[in-house]
């Protein structure tokens, strides 16, 4: 997995809007309660159907990463 050393900085940058990004996802969860459940939320701005793109070549990503890792 590609871990990004400047994530915060990334962050803000398309919070503040100062890039010009087609589209930012935020993801984020909370950490397991004892249970075991996650409070997890996501938003979005920009366009739906690119959003839904981003999210299933995300997915792909990661199940491509975890096969390789296996």
């Amino acid at each position: 997995m590609i871990e990004d050393p400047h994530l915060k900085e990334h962050l803000e940058r398309a919070v503040a809007e100062e890039s010009d990004n087609a589209c930012t996802i935020l993801i984020t969860c909370e950490k397991p309660t004892g249970d075991g459940k996650m409070q997890v939320e996501m938003s979005f701005d920009g366009d739906t159907d690119l959003a839904a793109f981003l999210l299933n070549n995300a997915q792909s990503y990661f199940e491509e990463d975890e096969t390789l890792s296996s």
